[in-house]
């Protein structure tokens, strides 16, 4: 009966002994023994070894570049536009010295190299999205049945905690609201303070989509620039699809673009990059610590949880998955002062 592969041979010798032999990486391991036990036992050594350092014993001579590759077009109808390019990009900045490597003699000291550099150069981010590829990599390998387990496992992610996002006050926000009136991008940051919404939802609005009798936007699509060129398409999550009410005054800023500037398809047709750098500018105008665009968006969740709005509203307005996601995210904006008046009252 044939063996399946990966499983070894065990024959006796012209000299008696038991020769064991088994490939692994396509390198051929064997060993011998007095009796044909002795060359088993043996061999199943060898096959733990190989099962400890996440390698199995015929990996059909594929390579961290076949992996990465299979990982990928596994995902490809799930991934948005963006989630893709930024896997290629990743793979191709930061894997170049292991693709070339066999599957096989992947090591947990090479992940470890892999971002190493990073961690030393202070760029913990980085080194984290480094670790997650080539583990989220490993993990599809370990379902092919290209390793028997990852080998990620036994190295330590390092460690990254995001700062966190300091946000205005109202004074702060004021002082923007009055003195970037008069600039031509005053309408689009009007409306990202007053719907929190994505800057890709923001840039993918069309004129019809923006509800002017009713003072409300309609969400239901996100564009990104990649590779040079604008890519629509749906929003990040299934709630991302929504009606948003505005101020009235969102509505005339908007207005105001559609009459004064030259006619587009888009309700604001700029690129990230320009809108980051002009409100970097802005702020540094009028003395304001800078603020991102997720900034306006995180300041919008900010405002409407301190003033005591329900958490299920503020999570339906930002387009987020669930309200669990919005608690996690802005718990520090969540009023306290109930909890206050309870504790009062117990000590009265």
């Amino acid at each position: 009966m044939k063996r399946a592969a990966g499983e070894g041979s065990i024959v006796m010798r012209r000299d008696g002994r038991w020769q064991a032999s088994i490939r692994i990486g396509g390198v051929r391991k064997t060993v011998y023994g007095r009796t044909r036990k002795e060359a088993a036992e043996k061999l199943e050594a060898i096959k733990i070894e190989a099962h400890m350092h996440g390698v199995i014993a015929n990996p059909k001579g594929k390579t961290v570049a076949d992996m990465f590759r299979a990982h990928i077009e596994a995902n490809i109808p799930k991934w948005k536009p963006r989630t893709l390019h930024d896997w290629q990009v990743t793979v191709e900045r930061y894997f170049a010295g292991l693709r070339d490597l066999p599957l096989a003699k992947l090591e947990p000291s090479d992940i470890q190299k892999s971002f190493s550099e990073f961690v030393l150069a202070g760029k913990h981010k980085t080194a984290l999205r480094i670790y997650r590829t080539i583990s989220a990599a490993c993990k599809t390998a370990v379902k092919y049945g290209w390793l028997s387990h990852n080998p990620c496992d036994k190295v330590e992610p390092p460690r990254y905690k995001p700062e966190r996002r300091e946000v205005w006050n109202t004074a702060q926000l004021r002082i923007f609201l009055d003195g970037a009136r008069g600039h031509r991008m005053f309408p689009l940051w009007l409306t990202a303070i007053c719907t929190g919404a994505r800057i890709g939802e923001l840039l993918a609005l069309e004129w019809s989509d923006i509800a002017a009798d009713l003072c409300a936007i309609r969400i239901n699509k996100s564009a990104q620039r990649i590779g040079g060129k604008w890519v629509v398409g749906e929003p990040k999550t299934a709630s991302g699809n929504r009606i948003v009410p505005v101020p009235n005054a969102v509505i005339e800023a908007i207005r105001f673009t559609k009459q004064n500037f030259p006619p587009s398809s888009r309700v604001f047709p700029y690129s990230p990059g320009h809108i980051g750098r002009e409100l970097r500018k802005e702020c540094q105008r009028l003395g304001l610590p800078p603020i991102t665009m997720h900034g306006l968006r995180h300041l919008h969740g900010s405002l409407l949880l301190s003033e005591g709005l329900p958490i299920t509203e503020v999570s339906e307005r930002l387009g987020h998955a669930s309200p669990a996601i919005t608690m996690q995210v802005y718990a520090h904006a969540l009023r306290q002062d109930r909890a206050v008046e309870v504790m009062e009252k117990v000590l009265e």
